[in-house]
C-alpha cells in the first residue's frame, strides 16, 4: 500500500516495528491518519509546515489469520516544507 512515506521513512518504520512484533503469529493492523489522529494526539508545529502527513498504526496481536478489508489511505503528496510523523501503538 502506497501512502506517501519515502523509502528511508518506510525502512525506518519497518526497522523499528518488525523487531517489536514478535509476541503473536499474526497482527491486525489499523492505520490512523491525519485528522483521525488529531482526536488522540494533537501536534503543533511553529512555524507551520506547508504540508504534513501523520500516520500511526495500531497493532493487535492474534493467534490465527483473519482476512481484513484493505484500508483506504489517500496518497500524500509533498509540497514545500513538509512534516512527516509515523508511529504505532500496541493494543494488547
Amino acid at each position: 500500500m502506497k501512502i506517501g512515506l519515502n523509502e528511508q521513512e518506510t525502512d525506518e518504520f519497518l526497522d523499528y516495528w518488525l523487531n517489536r512484533l514478535q509476541d503473536y503469529k499474526y497482527y491486525k493492523i489499523f492505520p490512523v491518519v491525519n485528522r483521525q489522529l488529531e482526536d488522540f494526539v494533537e501536534l503543533e508545529i511553529t512555524p507551520p509546515a506547508k504540508t504534513s502527513f501523520r500516520v500511526w498504526f495500531f497493532f493487535q496481536g492474534c493467534d490465527k489469520f483473519e482476512e481484513l478489508p484493505s484500508p483506504h489511505i489517500d496518497e500524500f503528496v509533498r509540497e514545500g516544507t513538509t512534516v512527516i510523523e509515523w508511529g504505532g501503538v500496541m493494543l494488547n
